[in-house]
């Protein structure tokens, strides 16, 4: 790799790391919208929609970084040197292996540290404590933006 290429890979991803920090600028909005103190912000939101608000534009930012690089990866062929991928018959069967140990794993931490039931569901349930009735809302819109950024 030459010195330029280099460089240049190097300041995309300082933009890119960039893209993914500017989460914490959700936070101080997701604090403004709530009405929270600045010093909390990195606890969970009052208040459903803030929740809701801030997994929205966390996905917003997190997308439009996706597409900065693919279209850069795209244009530059770097797409084409990482990005080669078949799908085959033992690559489903790898990745049916790799759903059931993370589930395998979930329940395994949840003995573990000697907790009934996984953390997904735990934290459904500090979402109805804190949001009562909205809690399958947050937990839903949760859930679907997890599985997005995987």
């Amino acid at each position: 790799m030459n010195k330029t290429k280099a460089k240049d890979f190097f300041l995309r991803a300082i933009l890119f790391i960039g893209i993914l920090a500017s989460e914490f600028l959700v936070c101080f909005l997701d604090a403004f919208i709530d009405g929270r103190d600045i010093s909390q912000i990195v606890s969970f939101s009052k208040h459903w929609y803030a929740m809701v608000f801030h997994w929205v534009v966390t996905l917003i930012i997190w997308g439009t970084g996706i597409a900065i690089v693919y279209h850069w990866g795209k244009e530059n062929g770097v797409l084409d040197e990482l990005l080669r991928f078949n799908f085959t018959k033992r690559t489903s069967i790898m990745l049916f292996i790799s759903i059931l140990i993370v589930l395998l794993v979930s329940f395994v931490e949840a003995k573990i540290f000697k907790e009934s039931i996984p953390q997904v569901y735990q934290g459904f349930k500090i979402f109805v404590k804190m949001y009562g009735n909205e809690a399958l809302v947050v937990a839903i819109c949760q859930i679907f933006i997890i599985s997005l950024n995987q």
